[in-house]
């Protein structure tokens, strides 16, 4: 039996089911291409550009033969599709464990030497300096401890707010997106510049 092998009218096909206008079908096939790396890289696949094109190859073969992808939500579809791709990548004879002895030396890079003027350094601890000081302690404490310890702080501190655990998550995003953002903004700018006032 010959290998199926994605056309150009196969594509096609599998944008129209992504989105009706042209244009829109192809952002969101940009948009679910980086998600689906993500999620192979996330799970450890080596080669997550290739799982990620296999993956799209067996939706758009499914299309193909007639198959209903789940219009309202076409990447829980696609998705789906991801998991059984990733196991069967992880029980793929070519991933068998090989001895340690037969295993290639590692090339190990000597660690880069420490930058005493490092720029993002002094971007970070300038931002951390201009954050309201209410954020920088929620900061602080969401990212202590590791493991268990930190989950039960995390809920401690969800309590003390008053808030769900799920408005904490939100919140110390926020903060620490605004944090990058201003780092960012800081190294960007030239070094005798100091940052705008929060």
């Amino acid at each position: 039996m010959s290998r199926w092998v994605l056309s150009q009218e196969s594509f096609d096909r599998l944008l129209s089911v992504l989105d009706p206008d042209r244009e829109k079908a192809a952002l969101r096939y940009e948009q679910m291409r980086r998600k689906l790396a993500k999620f192979f890289q996330w799970r450890g696949c080596s080669g997550a550009e290739e799982l990620v094109d296999e993956t799209f190859d067996r939706v758009a073969r499914r299309v193909d033969e007639g198959v209903k992808v789940w219009v309202d939500d076409p990447y829980s579809y696609v998705r789906s599709v991801a998991t059984r791709v990733a196991q069967e990548h992880f029980r793929s004879p070519a991933r068998k464990a090989q001895p340690l002895d037969d295993a290639p030396e590692a090339i190990v890079a000597p660690p880069p030497a420490a930058e005493e003027d490092d720029p993002r350094l002094d971007c970070l601890t300038e931002c951390l300096d201009a954050l309201p000081d209410e954020q920088r302690r929620l900061l602080e404490t969401y990212h202590e401890g590791q493991g268990l310890k930190r989950i039960q702080a995390r809920r401690a501190i969800a309590e003390g707010l008053g808030i769900p655990i799920n408005a904490l998550r939100i919140r110390a995003f926020r903060v620490r997106s605004g944090l990058m953002a201003c780092i960012d903004d800081c190294t960007r700018r030239p070094r005798n510049e100091s940052a705008p006032a929060a």
